[in-house]
């Protein structure tokens, strides 16, 4: 017997076709579903109560028309966690959070100063870890459960403690699973072809 799954092919709005730097992440134990993305330079987000579509247009974050590569996760308290990069005065990556499933906004905290490419995620201990490009480094912040903000920021290292150079590209860090408190990052090394997990 075959089990044959029906899949459906959704076109959200015109405005979402439209748009660029997609990013989507699923809420397991909670069966939702998020994705953010660009649109005229502003930040979108759209979420599902069940972890398949349809979605739901929470609306624009943003208003300043120079943002993109927005990502989202969802924290240790089910608050909604958006990083993105403004384009304005340099390149720079902003972190706001939503308590309402996207309904309502903190304002923008500053994350990285000449950061692209910022990414974030949540370890299965609640901590949670902000990445981005820094003229060539990959730098990091993060917070635990209970802390009130972020730490200060760190550089991504190999084991002779020698900052890894980075090419100027997109990457990402993923809790391990099994293992509160360690993480793997899968990037493009400066001057490598393809790309590396460490």
């Amino acid at each position: 017997t075959i089990a044959l799954q029906i899949k459906q092919n959704v076109r959200m709005s015109d405005t979402v076709i439209k748009s660029a730097n997609p990013w989507s992440h699923g809420e397991g134990w909670l069966s939702r579903y998020n994705i953010c993305y660009v649109s005229a330079g502003n930040v979108y987000v759209e979420h599902s109560d069940r972890d398949i579509p349809p979605f739901t247009l929470n609306g624009k974050v943003t208003t300043t028309s120079d943002a993109a590569d927005p990502r989202i996760v969802t924290g240790y308290f089910e608050s909604l966690i958006l990083v993105y990069n403004r384009s304005t005065g340099g390149n720079n990556v902003y972190l706001r959070e939503s308590w309402d499933d996207g309904e309502t906004w903190t304002a923008e905290t500053l994350v990285f100063t000449g950061g692209e490419h910022p990414t974030i995620n949540v370890g299965v201990d609640g901590v949670i870890i902000v990445g981005a490009y820094v003229s060539g480094d990959l730098q990091f912040r993060r917070r635990a459960p209970g802390d009130t903000a972020l730490s200060a920021a760190f550089t991504a290292q190999d084991e002779a403690a020698a900052d890894l150079q980075a090419e100027d590209d997109t990457f990402h860090i993923t809790a391990v699973p099994s293992a509160a408190g360690q993480w793997l990052l899968h990037f493009r090394q400066l001057g490598d072809g393809a790309t590396t997990v460490w």
